[in-house]
């Protein structure tokens, strides 16, 4: 069977390699690609070359006791920037009442990946000031062709 993505909600938009994000080895209050990667916009294909500390979270916050979740996207210049979702409570997560919803990528960006936030510190993290590697801090990094239809469970 073949599928004409021109066809899907954002088609023709698509990551077509691994951008590989990680905390920023120098810098651990950004993250960043590890890898080039190839990613499409409205059918046109671009390269994105990693550079150190190119995913910036700066002035973001996740209050504590709460979960956030950021889209991680790329326009056809290679500008990379991030998109926050709603904060969900820790406690509904971990009862199963609630999930963490996917953010609506930017216009004319390509979705490459997210970055989860669980906040269990005591204090409200501050993007480019809390680093990810800090106690108490759970970040999980998520690579992706598209954003994914499915939310997160936990």
């Amino acid at each position: 069977m073949t599928i004409n993505i021109n066809e899907l909600p954002r088609g023709g938009t698509a990551c077509l390699g691994c951008a590989g994000l990680g905390v920023d080895a120098d810098v651990t209050e950004d993250a960043e690609t590890l890898a080039d990667f190839p990613f499409a916009i409205n059918g046109l294909s671009y390269i994105c070359t990693s550079a150190d500390g190119d995913v910036k979270l700066d002035g973001e916050t996740v209050e504590d006791g709460y979960t956030a979740l950021f889209l991680v996207c790329i326009n056809a210049a290679g500008t990379i920037t991030v998109v926050k979702g709603d904060e969900v409570a820790n406690a509904d997560l971990t009862a199963g009442v609630a999930v963490v919803h996917w953010p609506t990528p930017t216009a004319d960006t390509c979705p490459i990946g997210a970055i989860k936030i669980k906040n269990a510190t005591g204090s409200q993290f501050v993007g480019g000031t809390t680093g990810l590697d800090t106690a108490n801090i759970t970040d999980t990094f998520y690579n992706f062709f598209c954003v994914p239809e499915a939310p997160l469970t936990s």
